[in-house]
């Protein structure tokens, strides 16, 4: 039962991990698309 609580421990911090790069990616866009339209 140890073994299947570190596991559910890994795989929600693998779950935070991609939610964190997802918004970091999500956030780079957003800011890029900006830059962009004020280049123009």
């Amino acid at each position: 039962s140890i073994l299947s609580f570190h596991e559910r421990l890994f795989l929600r911090g693998i779950k935070g991990i991609k939610r964190l790069l997802a918004k970091i990616i999500i956030y780079k866009v957003h800011i890029y698309s900006n830059n962009q339209t004020i280049c123009q």
